[in-house]
């Protein structure tokens, strides 16, 4: 079987580093209802451990 990846960079949502989770959420149930697969997902940090971005990885089957 052959795959396509997409890569998804959530930005933080305001200055402290905090990222709404229900636009997070909005957009994962966006792409898995178009057939992706959340594959991982990890934050990007920056000075102080403060996060910036989470990225995302998907995969879906290339039929």
């Amino acid at each position: 079987m052959k795959y396509e990846y997409k890569t998804l960079i959530t930005r933080s949502e305001s200055f402290i580093g905090r990222w709404s989770s229900n636009s997070f959420e909005n957009e994962l149930n966006k792409l898995g209802n178009e057939g992706w697969e959340l594959v991982n997902s990890f934050p990007v940090c920056k000075l102080h451990g403060v996060t910036e971005d989470v990225v995302s990885i998907f995969k879906r089957a290339i039929l």
